[in-house]
């Protein structure tokens, strides 16, 4: 069995973990690992580990390599992203399921106590997370560069405080409308400091009682003095950045 990063190189015969068969390529020291051998081994390894922080020094990974074809069917190998905070793919067949692990890949898994639970990894709802994830983390660089750094932590001190709230969507709605409103009042002749409408302070303040009031109220105090007050009210109510 050839390697199929290096191509000429011959697979050997090793060991990822006690029990748990695999071909090295001693070149490239890339894993071949087929499905029956992982399924094998999960089966007698117990129950799943907790997932680790990732706290570890990060391992030195190989430039990844595009691997096509499977080396134990010949089918289609497809890319997975591993996600948690694991920025490589893992190259899986999309028929029999046999893994290629490049230089330290394994190793990398292990280290978060991901390795027995790669089945996952490969799963629809795994991926779907993952592209979650990215969405979320696109959202969140848009925001830091529109807003600046400074402006940004503090919108994140806000939005850790609103989104766990109970009354989160009464309170975005006040944000919206106070944002709203005072942009519209900055074009209007007055005198003193703008006040919400009675009517409207004593209808969300029903609402929402006086200490929470009190609470958006000293944001909206931040809020008004913000040229991009209405940028931040809109990145507070992404539940995509949350």
């Amino acid at each position: 069995m050839h390697c199929p990063v290096c191509h000429t190189a011959i697979l050997t015969p090793t060991h990822l973990e006690n029990a748990l068969k695999a071909q090295q390529c001693r070149h490239c020291e890339g894993h071949w690992l087929s499905a029956d051998d992982y399924w094998r081994w999960l089966k007698q390894h117990g129950d799943t580990l907790s997932e680790k922080a990732p706290d570890a020094p990060t391992l030195e990974l190989a430039e990844p390599m595009r691997v096509t074809c499977c080396l134990d069917c010949g089918d289609l190998m497809l890319k997975y992203r591993v996600g948690h905070g694991v920025a490589f793919h893992l190259d899986r067949c999309s028929r029999c399921g046999g893994i290629w692990f490049d230089q330290n890949e394994w190793a990398a898994l292990k280290q978060r106590n991901l390795h027995d639970e790669m089945h996952f990894i490969f799963s629809d709802s795994w991926q779907r997370k993952n592209r979650q994830d990215q969405l979320r983390q696109v959202a969140k660089d848009a925001f830091r560069s529109a807003l600046g750094e400074e402006n940004f932590k503090k919108s994140l001190t806000v939005k850790a405080w609103l989104d766990p709230h109970p009354q989160a969507d009464v309170i975005l709605s006040l944000l919206t409308y106070c944002a709203e409103y005072y942009r519209s009042m900055q074009h209007r002749p007055h005198r003193g400091a703008i006040a919400l409408p009675l009517v409207v302070e004593d209808s969300f303040q029903g609402q929402l009682g006086e200490q929470t009031f009190d609470q958006v109220m000293q944001i909206q105090q931040w809020l008004n003095n913000h040229s991009k007050a209405e940028l931040i009210v809109s990145f507070l109510s992404q539940t995509v950045v949350g």
